[in-house]
């Protein structure tokens, strides 16, 4: 059976993860007109939502429902591997977003997307089932 609440009336045992969930829906989405949802973006066959996640380090990691991965760095950049899509986004401090194939990350030009690329792996191999939460 699924339940659906909305971000205002929810019970209490919901608190930490929608405040965790409007914590990075603001930051991904800064535009508060953007941030508006129709009753389509509700259809659970559609909805991504958080899977598991777990803090290490200077880092939250995510694991989403459609199987990507997204890192949020506390220096405010953020990265999104997309395994169905082979591909890495990353949206740096200064807002600026980079796309990259994920076979082509290690070619790129960008040397910050190289050193979050490879901080990002190392972060989920030091990652283990008992440090994440549900």
């Amino acid at each position: 059976m699924i339940l659906i609440y909305s971000l205002l009336e929810h019970p209490l045992d919901l608190k930490k993860r929608v405040n965790l969930f409007n914590h990075f829906w603001n930051s991904l989405v800064p535009n508060k007109e953007e941030r508006m949802c129709t009753d389509e973006s509700f259809r659970s066959d559609v909805m991504i939502y958080v899977k598991k996640w777990a803090k290490i380090k200077d880092a939250y990691i995510f694991w989403l429902s459609n199987k990507s991965v997204q890192i949020a760095f506390e220096d405010k950049v953020n990265m999104v591997m997309d395994t169905r899509k082979r591909e890495i986004i990353m949206e740096d401090s200064k807002g600026e977003i980079q796309t990259c194939a994920l076979p082509l990350v290690m070619e790129s030009n960008s040397t910050e997307l190289i050193s979050r690329f490879r901080q990002s792996k190392d972060l989920l191999n030091l990652m283990g089932p008992s440090r994440t939460h549900e």
